[in-house]
This record gives C-alpha cells, sequence and structure tokens, in this order.
C-alpha cells in the first residue's frame, strides 16, 4: 500500500532509459516526455517485453539523454529546498 519512488527520481538524473512499473505515485510522470518503458506489475513476461522495447528503442548514450537529465532536475534536493524556501520569510 505504499511505495517511495525515490529511485525512478535518480535514474531519471542519470539520463539513462528506464523501465517503470504502472504503479500510482509514477502515473502522474508516464504522460512526462522522458525516455521510459511502461509496463503492469507483477507481469514478468510485459516486464521482459518492455525491457526489451526500452533497450532496442533507446541505446544507452555515454553522455545520456540530456532532456531527461535536465527534466529530472526539477527534483532535486537543491531544487526542493528552493521550492520551498519561497515560503519561508
Amino acid at each position: 500500500t505504499f511505495t517511495s519512488p525515490l529511485k525512478f527520481f535518480e535514474y531519471l538524473a542519470s539520463g539513462t532509459p528506464i523501465v517503470a512499473t504502472e504503479i500510482p505515485p509514477l502515473m502522474e510522470f508516464k504522460e512526462a516526455n522522458i525516455i521510459a518503458g511502461w509496463c503492469e506489475p507483477d507481469h514478468s513476461t510485459r516486464y521482459a517485453q518492455c525491457l526489451n522495447q526500452v533497450l532496442n528503442n533507446y541505446p544507452r548514450k555515454i553522455d545520456g539523454y540530456v532532456e531527461q537529465i535536465n527534466f529530472a532536475r526539477q527534483f532535486s534536493w537543491e531544487s526542493r529546498m528552493a521550492k520551498i524556501m519561497k515560503y519561508v520569510e
């Protein structure tokens, strides 16, 4: 009943392609323009198909996918702290 998508944000920041499970905390990112494949939870065959699709469609880049790295910056601790500090006098 509880999940923590912290690793998801770390993977985004790494600029590598992601295979993500369609769990409620991540669904808002499914429509984002990130390099990812999405699969339903607890379905190993579909997970394997999704993994294969991501590996075929998004080869690993030495410098990562820059758009993904830039997208992830909004979720860094520094960005979150700056956002919170806007409300502190």
